[in-house]
């Protein structure tokens, strides 16, 4: 397994919702393959903050999922949660 290493946190407006845009879709998506390796995508708006992990499986897809985060100091510390979706 090969650590997640590469990723960010950004800040959605107020009353937008802190799950990702259609934008931060591609973003993502562009971004996990053109590096070749999963990435995080950390996202708060207001009081919320939740953390997804994109990664290409072996059947070539994207797919995205809820990262469990217990500590974030510069280095996530967590796990995937729940069921990947397509992105």
């Amino acid at each position: 397994m090969h650590p997640l290493v590469l990723g960010w946190l950004h800040i959605h407006p107020h009353g937008f919702g802190a799950q990702p845009s259609e934008l931060d879709e591609r973003t993502m998506r562009s971004w996990v393959r053109s590096k070749g390796q999963a990435m995080i995508c950390g996202i708060q708006c207001d009081e919320e903050v939740n953390w997804f992990d994109y990664f290409r499986a072996s059947n070539g897809k994207i797919y995205r999922m809820p990262l469990e985060v217990r500590s974030f100091c510069g280095v996530i510390r967590g796990h995937r949660t729940g069921i990947p979706e397509a992105v």
